[in-house]
């Protein structure tokens, strides 16, 4: 029984495609989209790539709904502003190049699909947001679980690490928030990472576990760490194997793993 089905022609396939037999499907430029979320209703994975076609404009299309998605990958800002899903569970948004990405336009798209995403990966290449753009989309993502995000400079890695670190003053954002990964296209060397670590530790914290149903980080994946001074290099490495021994999984880029592992041999022989 065909459930899966990948088109990268920019014709029209001469095969009838058995729509309600769909699980997962890859759009090209010659389908209308509105076929796909009318006939393929056991339809669970949608991929939407950034569209070439000249004469596709999303803004003539009416809002389309489709209740069993459970993941979207797409890079098609333009696309989620005529969805909604309401059973998404994963959403996977990847910029181009030149595109300029607005967090707010992500969280309208979660607003308007009034849907309980538990997985956000967001990787454009491009992407400028405020302090409260962020805290406006988490806010709109109680059940998250897993949070993937790509910064392209240092301002971006504060923002995001305050916004996630839990203190007695500030609510609890994301509160089943386990799994978080942070990477960033570029070095950079005017970060604290300081910052980073309080806020792994802050959730890391067995106090916060049944706080208003808040849940312990259970794995941290850091990829190009933001420049560390050479006095700071024992310390965070340090402070990354107790958040290990803890029983938190650590990611990391293998140099910097394996120099953890160096000081955790260390330490444990202290």
């Amino acid at each position: 029984m065909l459930q899966n089905v990948h088109f990268c022609s920019g014709h029209s396939p001469l095969i009838k495609i058995p729509w309600g037999q769909i699980r997962s499907f890859e759009l090209g430029s010659f389908i209308d989209i509105d076929d796909i979320f009318t006939s393929a209703r056991q339809l669970s994975k949608l991929i939407l790539p950034r569209l070439s076609d000249p004469e596709l404009d999303w803004q003539d299309i009416p809002v389309i709904r489709h209740s069993n998605i459970r993941t979207l990958i797409t890079q098609s800002l333009d696309a989620l502003g005529r969805l909604e899903i309401p059973s998404l569970e994963f959403l996977h948004f990847s910029g181009w190049a030149y595109d300029t990405v607005a967090l707010d336009d992500i969280t309208l798209f979660i607003t308007q699909s009034s849907c309980s995403l538990q997985t956000l990966i967001i990787s454009p290449t491009m992407m400028f947001f405020e302090k409260s753009e962020l805290q406006n989309l988490l806010n709109h993502t109680p059940f998250l679980v897993n949070l993937t995000i790509d910064l392209p400079d240092e301002t971006y890695w504060e923002i995001v690490t305050h916004v996630l670190t839990v203190t007695s003053s500030r609510p609890h954002s994301v509160p089943r928030l386990e799994n978080i990964t942070l990477s960033s296209s570029r070095k950079c060397s005017d970060f604290d990472i300081s910052l980073l670590l309080e806020m792994l530790e802050s959730r890391a914290s067995p106090e916060i576990v049944g706080s208003d149903g808040a849940c312990r980080l259970g794995s941290i994946s850091l990829h190009n760490l933001p420049d560390t001074s050479e006095g700071q290099v024992f310390s965070v490495l340090s402070r990354l194997y107790k958040l290990s021994a803890s029983g938190i999984r650590v990611n990391l880029d293998p140099v910097v793993f394996h120099r953890m592992m160096f000081i955790g041999e260390t330490y444990s022989q202290s």
